[in-house]
């Protein structure tokens, strides 16, 4: 069973050859005046081209004449009355990109009054019909807001006065979801079980100006070479466990730099409580909401969008290149992943923090498809050569696969993270290989702050500290079971 068709070439010859014989076409004068009149209304060229059954350069070409045309026939048509009056695309567009930018709100209501108060100036007989404001909201890429998070209004409540007692550019969130990063189209709909999968960390700030770098914690080792080159940050875990350790890492270099830059921040991560013990920053104020369910509904969103950018990406690698997860390596899958991520819109994510009045309009500047997050229509859009119909609904339904995927947290807290040495000093514990590594990078660290090094050298060290400890009480926590020391 396979979602994809081969398109029949014969057909495309056929319809290459029909286009060559079309003949040709002349456009008298009242053709010509409608041409410019459907160009200063925002008509697109290539449209007006296909309706008169002409190159879209004929329809330029008529365009440079306008000046020319309506001096020389002015007095003879009536016609060119409406050619030479105001630009009503033009006007109203100016109109709504001024109300707009002054923070006013506006509906379709409001909308078609100001249209026809334009028209209206000229023509008493005018009646703006909505198939022209919707094409007019459609070329100018203009979108009614309705908002996609059902919560409870207290929790709604909660977060707006949360906010309001916040500078929002200095206010991020952090999240973490599970992704089924190499199960593929043909895989999901042929009812093949997953084998593998990661956890993606991500942290934004809540205006969507500033995505950090993601973390993606998988169970597979890389080479320390193709780690150096990767776009996000990933972390080795045997047991694919997020844990307090990780995100103390995570957050570490991140404050270094926030001190370097003189700037403090708010950070609300929806992750297990137990998962922030005792972690503290100069730089970064850890909060937590009492109703999250406001941010966690958000964070949801942010994740499907993410995956429908993931699949697109992935869908588009096996169309252009014929590489699905038989062919792409973990290095390939992590780059598809930093692509999808910067994918999600900056807008979408400020949208979804600070909604909109339901109806209300506003200038879409990112990719529609962050709203529609439809396979299917993606498809439908660019005309992917595959089985729509036998497949609709396993489209979308493809982007969520993997949405319960449950989430494995370690709790390692500073009270179970004892130190490696005094353990090793009290026990009768022969040091591995692991405690081996850990007194050495310890070793490394005092002779790199000795010698004045470079502070981001340090602090790369360091975090590799903090992995390497990390492991080590593994080690030294297994060897003191196996031989019944107390711990």
């Amino acid at each position: 069973m396979s979602f994809w068709i081969s398109k029949n070439s014969n057909d495309a010859e056929s319809s290459l050859q029909e286009n060559s014989k079309k003949p040709y076409t002349k456009i008298d004068l009242i053709g010509k005046l409608h041409i410019i009149h459907a160009l200063d209304n925002g008509q697109p060229k290539a449209d007006i081209a296909r309706d008169y059954g002409v190159h879209p350069q004929t329809i330029t070409y008529i365009y440079k004449q306008k000046e020319a045309l309506i001096r020389k026939y002015s007095q003879k048509y009536n016609l060119l009355k409406e050619v030479r009056c105001i630009n009503l695309n033009q006007t109203l567009l100016d109109w709504v990109a001024s109300e707009l930018k002054s923070g006013k709100i506006i509906k379709e209501v409001q909308l078609r009054v100001k249209a026809e108060e334009i028209i209206n100036t000229m023509s008493e007989d005018f009646n703006c019909v909505d198939d022209w404001l919707l094409d007019f909201r459609r070329r100018n890429n203009i979108l009614k807001f309705t908002s996609e998070i059902v919560c409870s209004d207290v929790a709604k409540d909660e977060w707006h006065t949360f906010v309001n007692d916040l500078d929002a550019s200095n206010l991020y969130i952090g999240g973490v979801f599970g992704l089924y990063h190499s199960l593929d189209f043909d895989k999901y709909i042929s009812k093949q079980k997953a084998d593998k999968h990661v956890y993606v960390f991500f942290i934004v700030n809540c205006l969507g100006a500033d995505k950090k770098e993601l973390v993606v914690i998988g169970d597979e080792l890389l080479e320390c070479s193709n780690i150096k080159s990767l776009p996000v940050q990933y972390i080795y875990s045997q047991n694919l466990n997020l844990s307090n350790i990780i995100i103390r890492n995570c957050l570490n270099k991140w404050n270094n730099d926030l001190k370097t830059q003189n700037r403090k921040v708010s950070l609300v991560m929806d992750v297990s409580e137990k998962l922030l013990n005792d972690i503290s920053y100069e730089n970064i104020e850890i909060k937590r909401l009492i109703n999250m369910e406001f941010i966690t509904k958000n964070i949801q969103m942010i994740e499907k969008c993410f995956k429908f950018h993931y699949r697109r990406i992935q869908m588009t690698k096996k169309i252009l290149y014929n590489k699905d997860s038989s062919v792409l390596s973990s290095v390939d899958y992590t780059h598809i992943i930093s692509v999808a991520w910067h994918s999600v819109s900056n807008e979408y994510i400020q949208r979804l923090f600070f909604p909109l009045e339901n109806d209300s309009l506003y200038f879409n500047s990112c990719d529609a498809n962050d709203s529609n997050q439809s396979l299917l229509q993606w498809c439908k859009l660019h005309n992917i050569p595959c089985d729509l119909v036998m497949y609709s609904d396993d489209l979308d339904n493809f982007i969520q696969c993997d949405k319960n995927l449950p989430i494995m947290c370690t709790n390692v807290t500073n009270d179970l993270n004892l130190n490696v040495n005094d353990t090793l000093l009290g026990n009768d514990v022969v040091p591995s290989s692991g405690v081996q590594a850990y007194q050495a990078i310890k070793r490394l660290i005092t002779y790199l702050q000795s010698q004045n090094a470079k502070k981001s050298v340090v602090n790369s060290a360091k975090i590799l500290e903090d992995h390497l400890e990390y492991g080590a009480l593994q080690e030294i926590q297994q060897v003191m079971a196996t031989n019944n020391i107390p711990e």
